[in-house]
């Protein structure tokens, strides 16, 4: 009868170990994937169908479905771009902010950051001829940036990006 306590002392204790680990390790590139290529197209065809002045024109360089080796396994990355529409630059920035801010925070979820990080204000964004803003989703394994010039030459960059991770 002996034996059998010990087997299933040492059985809970190889099953609360293993659960243990599941709960604290980071999401894989494999868990993360997924959702960063399919809301990068998605966000960046959005913005691209509202502000680009033809969009034909609209590029991909980077769809974000290759894995890019980086120090502690791999990431995904997303760049595209297309020509800003005419118009007066702080009225045509000031629309396609607030498209940005709903496209990314309200259809897709995330956080708007400022650059390092941290809350998102419109202060100091809001005036000139340019306007850069970035989300991340809860746990910042995705994130987004948004680089938009109103002048000649009129043009919107869009990237993103994963957290280096495990595959």
């Amino acid at each position: 009868m002996r034996v059998r306590r010990d087997a299933v002392v040492v059985s809970i204790a190889v099953f609360a170990g293993l659960g243990l680990t599941a709960c604290t390790s980071e999401p894989s590139l494999n868990e993360i994937a997924p959702r960063f290529e399919q809301d990068a197209n998605e966000v960046f065809e959005e913005l691209a169908d509202d502000y680009s002045a033809d969009p034909e024109a609209a590029e991909i360089t980077n769809d974000g479905s290759e894995n890019v080796p980086c120090d502690d396994g791999a990431r995904r990355e997303f760049v595209g771009t297309f020509p800003m529409i005419e118009g007066d630059p702080d009225n045509t920035l000031d629309g396609f902010t607030n498209n940005v801010i709903t496209a990314i925070s309200i259809d897709h979820d995330y956080e708007m950051v400022s650059e390092g990080g941290g809350n998102y204000t419109e202060d100091g964004l809001m005036s000139g001829t340019e306007r850069t803003d970035y989300g991340t989703n809860e746990d910042e394994t995705i994130t987004f940036e948004v680089h938009a010039v109103a002048e000649p030459p009129r043009q919107v960059t869009f990237t993103g990006e994963t957290a280096c991770a495990d595959t």
